[in-house]
């Protein structure tokens, strides 16, 4: 039996869908900048026991073929136990969907699969565990293009969020990577000082490992994160004037605190009006009291988060997903004792706490 467990961040947000007839997550730019899926790795016996053979996990699916196209021949740096690269991101061309780059939070690789000339040394997931970076995040970043520009992209990335038994005050980076640069590849645009950018990186701010963009009311967009150090949500509002590096905050009822392990990723309904966010899904392995997901509502104006519905689950809280109709929750978690991945739905057609969490 293998077991692998992969998830793969898929926000590339593009300009326009304020207004449009057709949501903006079925325009051709959207679909084409999602195009292409590259899977982190991992190694099934630093999972399993008995311990499973090695074996190289990583996977790219082309999407612009009928029927998909998958490969295994992807490159990342040398394998190791305790570099999984759970989570990536893969940044496709809007205009026909072909690969521009992607990344697993440390190192950014051009089409080419060689990694950017500036494209090392990203303050994502940098845990060295054994010498090799841990890379062990659910999410934990995400890139959007630069408004008014489809060559430039912004890439915001956490770092360390903390290991199963030892949270850590995770900040908030950004870089721009611009595919002018490097002959056409891309490149991280160190020459106008846009690497490792700090955002948040205050002492208290304790991000986890949650983090999304969600498209605004007016040809914006809000990039949402959860910090533990003030119990609560900050959305950082981008314009065609840039990154405001004010959020707007939010104060969550779910009493995720500093002392709380933060696993887990953020999504948004496909009406931008609910958020959730899984977290703890290891917690049932180690005691953590507070494990499975919360749904909230969103406000695309503004950036605020209200009305807060915690779904507790035994067994922890991995990723969640809503139905194309915005009227469902789906929220996977991870068996702790047999390592099966659960799925349980949730009614959202009424938003109340009793009926949810039926």
């Amino acid at each position: 039996m293998k077991f692998i467990k992969f998830l793969v961040v898929l926000i590339v947000c593009g300009t326009g869908w304020a207004g449009a007839q057709t949501p903006y997550y079925m325009q051709p730019e959207f679909r084409n900048a999602n195009a292409n899926w590259i899977f982190g790795r991992i190694v099934p016996s630093a999972y399993t026991n008995p311990p499973l053979p090695d074996e190289d996990s990583a996977m790219h699916i082309n999407f612009n073929t009928n029927p998909p196209t998958i490969s295994r021949n992807m490159f990342w740096v040398p394998l190791a136990r305790a570099g999984t690269r759970q989570a990536t991101v893969t940044v496709s061309d809007p205009a026909n969907g072909s690969l521009l780059f992607y990344t697993e939070g440390i190192h950014v690789w051009n089409r080419k699969q060689e990694i950017m000339p500036n494209g090392a040394g990203l303050k994502g997931d940098d845990y060295l565990m054994n010498g090799y970076y841990r890379l062990g995040m659910h999410q934990g970043f995400c890139a959007i293009p630069v408004f008014g520009s489809r060559d430039r992209y912004y890439f915001f990335n956490l770092s360390h969020a903390g290991t199963n038994t030892t949270p850590a005050r995770a900040k908030l980076y950004y870089s721009i990577i611009d595919m002018r640069l490097d002959g056409g590849y891309g490149d991280v645009d160190v020459a106008s000082g846009f690497k490792n950018v700090p955002l948040d990186t205050f002492a208290q701010t304790m991000f986890g490992e949650a983090i999304t963009a969600i498209p605004g009311d007016n040809c914006d967009l809000w990039l949402l994160a959860y910090d533990r150090g003030i119990m609560g949500y900050k959305a950082f509002h981008i314009t065609d004037q840039g990154v405001n590096p004010v959020p707007v905050i939010s104060s969550s009822v779910s009493g995720i605190g500093t002392f709380d392990m933060m696993q887990g990723s953020l999504s948004f309904s496909p009406d931008r009006k609910m958020i959730a966010m899984a977290y703890n899904y290891n917690a049932a392995i180690i005691g953590y009291p507070i494990r499975g997901g919360l749904v909230a509502k969103f406000d695309a104006a503004t950036g605020r988060v209200s009305d807060e519905i915690l779904v507790t689950t035994l067994d922890g809280g991995s990723a969640s997903a809503f139905s194309p109709d915005n009227s469902k929750l789906y929220l996977s978690s991870r068996a702790p004792v047999n390592g099966r991945t659960l799925l349980a739905q949730y009614d959202l057609s009424v938003y109340d706490p009793l009926l949810i969490r039926q």
